[in-house]
């Protein structure tokens, strides 16, 4: 301990000698540990917390793999997604998602300064296969959930407090998005996202099948509830997978479910 002293008053003495050094310690140590705070606030926040879902370790995420073309991460066409829906066993629920812009353009009122709103679309059962419900109102229904009938919102919290003023009556009244009016079911928890952060309104996806100009397209992020485990989830969906193949060459030459 005597020697550690020694050197510690020999080391205060060298920077007291040469501030402009000291000071470059000091800001060089305050970034180090700044830094690595910073980085422990993400390494905890993303895996060590667990996901504030229901069962979140039953929870997948599902694209597409084009392993010949190199691509690993591709998105979901319509056609696909609703074969997986109709098809698996060892899925207990699924839902898409699609990240669009959208402008506000009216409020409860009427008039309101016009903003391009981060949207999602969404399928219906998102909200119950996550195990969330909303904070002011409700989450959407599966009848609102239609092609053609889409015309619904679930707004997030903070632009329910930013836009709106946090009505607590803002379920039921009417809004304008893309100068078409949506009803208001429900306001989301405070800080709820499921992929992407900061989205602003959420609004029914209503996929149809039968919509040629979109159902072969790739848009869609696939959110979806094990039943069974993993070996068995993706096994099962190679082989849906190969079927689609079959079913739609032009579309699916080498593509495959990748969880």
């Amino acid at each position: 301990m005597h020697f550690v002293g020694q050197d510690l008053l020999y080391a205060l003495r060298r920077l007291r000698k040469a501030p402009a050094f000291t000071a470059l310690v000091v800001v060089t140590l305050a970034l180090g540990m700044g830094s690595a705070a910073a980085i422990f606030s993400v390494f905890d926040a993303v895996l060590l917390k667990p996901l504030p879902f229901r069962d979140a370790e039953r929870l997948l995420v599902i694209w597409e793999k084009n392993p010949a073309q190199n691509r690993y991460r591709l998105f979901v066409p319509p056609v696909n997604f609703l074969a997986w829906q109709q098809q698996s066993r060892a899925l207990e629920q699924m839902a898409a998602i699609q990240d669009v812009h959208i402008n506000l353009t009216g409020g409860t009122n009427g008039h309101i300064d016009a903003e391009e709103l981060k949207c999602e679309r969404v399928s219906a059962t998102l909200f119950p296969l996550l195990g969330v419900e909303a904070k002011v109102g409700r989450t959407f229904r599966a009848d609102e959930d239609q092609p053609g009938r889409t015309n619904f919102a679930m707004l997030s919290y903070s632009l329910w407090q930013r836009r709106f003023g946090a009505d607590p009556a803002i379920a039921g009244k009417t809004i304008r998005l893309r100068n078409e009016p949506y009803a208001v079911v429900g306001v989301l928890p405070a800080n709820f996202a499921v992929l992407e952060s900061d989205v602003d309104v959420f609004i029914p996806i209503g996929l149809n099948a039968g919509d040629a100009r979109s159902a072969n397209n790739r848009f869609l992020t696939v959110i979806a509830r094990r039943r069974a485990g993993l070996d068995a989830v993706r096994s099962e969906l190679e082989s849906i997978g190969a079927q689609m193949e079959k079913a739609l060459p032009a579309l699916n030459a080498g593509s495959r479910p990748s969880v």
